[in-house]
């Protein structure tokens, strides 16, 4: 486990980097498949460690599971305003299922799911308290990731909000949809994980934009 931290905060250190540099640049004046590209490679490390944990078949069922609750819950969103609040995705994420979520959204949800139910688990031994506490775990993941996102284009609230141009909705939103996500991790008894490789594609993620969010001054 210490010589996986000692890899997680190097990783960490480049991705804020590259995450400071990249909002420097500018989003605008990258093509489209580099970002479907990130999202492939940092969801990689964590999606793999939880397979091995659970095992590969019943890991590769929980995160299909996931995955099409994902795009589920991201297009009821998408076409009803429930429950994130109104929004609209970008078409730097890919190509869009049903014409409304990029199909990149599962890679980029469920490894911060897994960290959560990592974390949660860490802190909890009851189910009941495993499930709220990746919620909560989730919506403070959100509170870096979402306001970065949003500066870069990659989504948008028409109405705006008061975090950064996020509405309060969408952080209730993420609670319940969390809610739902570790229900399903408990559903087949994968909600128990333990830290090790669970938190890696998590902590890359939130490395890569809170880079993004100094060098844009919303720290």
């Amino acid at each position: 486990m210490k010589y996986e931290t000692g890899w997680i905060v190097a990783g960490a250190i480049t991705m804020a980097v590259i995450g400071f540099m990249a909002d420097q640049q500018g989003f605008k004046q990258q093509p489209g498949w580099i970002s479907v590209l990130a999202i492939l490679l940092l969801a990689t490390p964590s999606c793999w460690a939880f397979m091995k944990y659970t095992g590969y078949k019943k890991g590769l069922l929980v995160l299909a599971c996931l995955s099409v609750f994902a795009i589920l819950i991201e297009t009821i969103g998408v076409a009803t305003g429930f429950p994130y609040g109104s929004f609209t995705y970008s078409a730097d994420l890919g190509w869009r299922v049903f014409g409304l979520v990029p199909w990149t959204v599962p890679f980029a949800w469920v490894p911060l799911l897994i960290a959560s139910a990592a974390l949660a688990s860490y802190f909890a031994k009851q189910k009941l308290s495993r499930i709220f506490l990746a919620a909560m775990f989730l919506v403070l993941m959100d509170l870096v990731l979402d306001p970065a996102a949003v500066h870069a284009g990659l989504w948008s609230y028409p109405a705006g909000g008061w975090y950064f141009g996020v509405p309060w909705t969408n952080f209730a939103g993420w609670m319940f949809s969390g809610i739902l996500g570790a229900s399903i991790l408990a559903l087949f008894d994968a909600d128990d994980l333990p830290m090790q490789g669970m938190i890696v594609s998590a902590a890359l993620m939130l490395a890569f934009w809170s880079g993004v969010l100094v060098h844009a001054g919303l720290t």
